[in-house]
């Protein structure tokens, strides 16, 4: 059997409501039949990805995921009606005995048929194995297992609808890792009250049209490509590295998956990780906070310093800035904005500052437009600012020392 992908297809299968109905029936034809395995698999223009699997998988190698050329399977030849529905023993069989697959994982009998959906689209093929040859075996059990199909074609129909959606983000998304990543700017952080630019927050940008970062990286998740997304963000943004000026710290955005990946760690190793802080964004629940702190204190060994995003928003709570202990902790742009107009607001902001130097970190606000927030923000006591009446995102390096005037540049 082909080896799998680098990233694996997501199918109906994995559907919640799908997924249990399949894995009976699977288990229904392999018991009926007698069989070994049985298993579910889709065709993907010329590959066919296993969906879902029934019965002794480890004898076999087969397992969900696994993905191989159409040409060079069974249930290849199945579907395209170049080999029969039912193979009593492989090796008396002319018309599969060439496939190396057959060698590969000690096929001895095998039964499949087609799986067609209700519009006619063929969804790809339900079948069984066994590694001794089954003598009695009969055509008439590929009608039995054809009734199965068409009860899985029932079942997947309004599943295959969702899936067409997923596997549409799927393609988008792996066809933007293999060309490369997002492109990344960079938007300035300056110190307060001096406004001196100290630092640079990477952000991802997608191409026009297509939807924004949130939505790109929300996207990319729901199909299992989050991590591998934000990692080629990472990647893309420290290459730009050398090219700002001495001393000057680059801030990246990561969720609690991609911390505790091992590819952060690989990539903080590729460069001087003093000038690197990991933003933990806290729109995504933490579910293993222990996890969580192991990795974030072991890129702090590493050199980096840390942060936790949108403090404010989403998951965030004085909970998980005690669990993580960051190094800076940043206030929601939300909050930024409330400024002005509540009081309730201010002392929000004027607690959190005083929470935040308690525990020896810094607070950064987000998302300032006006000078009036930069103002209350000054007397309020927060450390840093970022925003665009302070300086939009720019493709280009950060200008060493730049004041607000000086560092505002395109989207």
């Amino acid at each position: 059997m082909a080896h799998p992908q680098r990233r694996r297809i997501p199918g109906p299968g994995e559907i919640p409501d799908a997924e249990g109905m399949v894995v009976g029936l699977l288990s229904v034809a392999r018991h009926r039949l007698g069989m070994e395995l049985s298993w579910l698999a889709r065709r993907v223009g010329n590959m066919v990805a296993v969906e879902q699997v029934d019965g002794e998988a480890d004898a076999f190698g087969l397992s969900p995921g696994l993905i191989s050329c159409v040409e060079g399977t069974v249930c290849g030849r199945v579907m395209a009606q170049r080999a029969p529905r039912v193979i009593r023993s492989v090796q008396d069989e002319t018309r599969t005995a060439d496939l190396e697959v057959i060698r590969q994982i000690g096929i001895g009998s095998y039964i499949g048929v087609p799986v067609v959906l209700r519009d006619g689209t063929l969804y790809g093929l339900l079948g069984c194995l066994s590694r001794r040859p089954e003598p009695d075996l009969r055509d008439r059990d590929a009608g039995f297992l054809t009734l199965l199909a068409n009860v899985l074609a029932d079942c997947l129909w309004d599943s295959n609808l969702e899936w067409r959606d997923r596997d549409e983000i799927w393609r988008r998304v792996s066809g933007l890792l293999d060309s490369g990543g997002p492109a990344m700017v960079v938007q300035p952080i300056v110190e307060l009250p001096g406004l001196r630019v100290i630092c640079g927050e990477a952000l991802a940008r997608f191409p026009a049209g297509t939807g924004g970062p949130e939505q790109w990286f929300r996207d990319a998740a729901s199909v299992g490509l989050g991590v591998d997304l934000e990692l080629a963000a990472i990647r893309n943004a420290f290459r730009a590295l050398p090219l700002l000026p001495d001393g000057q710290v680059l801030a990246v955005n990561a969720s609690p998956a991609t911390v505790v990946s091992h590819g952060l760690h690989d990539l903080l190793r590729q460069v001087p990780a003093e000038r690197i802080i990991v933003e933990v964004t806290e729109h995504d629940r933490i579910d293993d906070y222990p996890a969580t702190v192991l990795a974030l204190d072991a890129l702090r060994r590493e050199g980096a310093r840390t942060a936790v995003d949108d403090v404010g928003a989403g998951y965030a709570g004085l909970h998980q800035l005690l669990e993580l202990h960051p190094d800076c902790i940043k206030m929601d742009r939300c909050l930024t904005g409330r400024l002005e107009s509540d009081p309730a607001s201010r002392a929000l902001a004027a607690a959190l500052v005083h929470f935040a130097e308690d525990i020896g970190s810094l607070v950064l606000a987000e998302g300032v437009e006006t000078p009036g927030e930069l103002r209350l923000l000054i007397e309020i006591g927060v450390h840093q600012a970022q925003g665009f009446y302070l300086g939009e995102p720019d493709p280009l390096p950060l200008p060493a020392g730049a004041r607000p005037g000086a560092v505002v540049g395109g989207g």
